[in-house]
């Protein structure tokens, strides 16, 4: 269940206004919340695509 209610919160929009380029957290919830679906580019910051 906890995890239908993330990936229901992430699809809808979240913003975390301190990110840095680089960071992973966002891109790591969604591959666990939203397993097979490609990640966002509001919520990927990594360096490299991957």
């Amino acid at each position: 269940m906890a995890g239908e209610e993330a990936a229901s919160l992430l699809k809808a929009g979240i913003e975390v206004p301190d990110l840095r380029e680089g960071e992973v957290s966002l891109d790591r919830l969604w591959a666990r919340a939203c397993p097979g679906e490609p990640v966002p580019a509001r919520y990927d910051f990594r360096m490299r695509r991957g």
